[in-house]
């Protein structure tokens, strides 16, 4: 990849790049391309499937929540599937008071990029 080109308005700018990260689902993605890619690939990446996900931030008042990073909450009873600390992770984070905690939520159902049903 050589850059990105993104239109706003009736402008279009070019961005040189030699690293993409994205969210966009590779199907998607692989669509925007130009070059196109392959058929083949286009055709495989049509086939997957994907779920989203609710990202929720809490900020609690005090200096930490748990000695862990993250915890797993396997059960279908609990409706999240995954708590950290984003400060455990990455200490150089800088929070203004107390303690960010991320959970986050599975949702099978996306409803984003035109990927619902």
């Amino acid at each position: 990849m050589k850059s990105v080109r993104y239109q706003l308005g009736d402008r279009e700018f070019e961005v040189p790049t030699r690293n993409v990260w994205s969210t966009i689902p590779i199907s998607l993605l692989l669509q925007g391309m130009n070059p196109a890619p392959p058929r083949d690939v286009l055709d495989a990446s049509a086939g997957l499937s994907f779920r989203g996900m609710i990202l929720i931030y809490l900020v609690l008042e005090q200096d930490q929540f748990s000695d862990y990073d993250a915890h797993y909450f396997p059960e279908d009873s609990i409706p999240i599937s995954r708590m950290s600390e984003p400060k455990k992770l990455t200490p150089r984070t800088r929070e203004p008071r107390g303690r960010t905690v991320s959970l986050r939520r599975a949702s099978l159902r996306p409803r984003i990029y035109g990927m619902g049903k």
